[in-house]
C-alpha cells in the first residue's frame, strides 16, 4: 500500500501575545517564555549546588542532608508555582 500522507518541515515563529497571569487557572495555559527561562536557570542552579555538596568533603553531612532538603523543597515549591504563571489571550470579539 503506498503512503498518502506528506509531511513538510514547518517553524513556529509567533509570539502570543496577552497579559501574564497567576493563579490555578493558568495550569494548562502557555507559560511565558521569561518565566520558563527563570525557572530552567533556577533548577540548573540547585542542580549544581547538590553536586557541589556531594563533592566537597569538608562540609559535615548533618550540613550537607539540611541544604539538600532545603533545596528539594524549593524547587517542588518552585515547579508547582511555575505551573500557575500563565498568558491570558485577549477576546477576538
Amino acid at each position: 500500500m503506498a503512503e498518502t500522507t506528506t509531511t513538510q518541515p514547518a517553524t513556529v515563529t509567533e509570539q502570543v501575545k496577552g497579559n501574564v497571569v497567576f493563579g490555578f487557572g493558568q495550569v494548562n495555559t502557555a507559560t511565558p517564555k521569561w518565566a520558563n527561562l527563570a525557572f530552567r536557570w533556577f533548577f540548573y542552579v540547585t542542580g549544581i549546588v547538590t553536586v557541589a555538596l556531594d563533592i566537597f568533603t569538608e562540609i559535615p553531612p548533618d550540613v550537607k542532608l539540611t541544604i539538600n532538603s532545603t533545596v528539594i523543597k524549593a524547587n517542588l515549591l518552585l515547579h508547582a508555582v511555575s505551573k500557575m504563571f500563565g498568558i491570558k489571550l485577549p477576546d477576538n470579539n
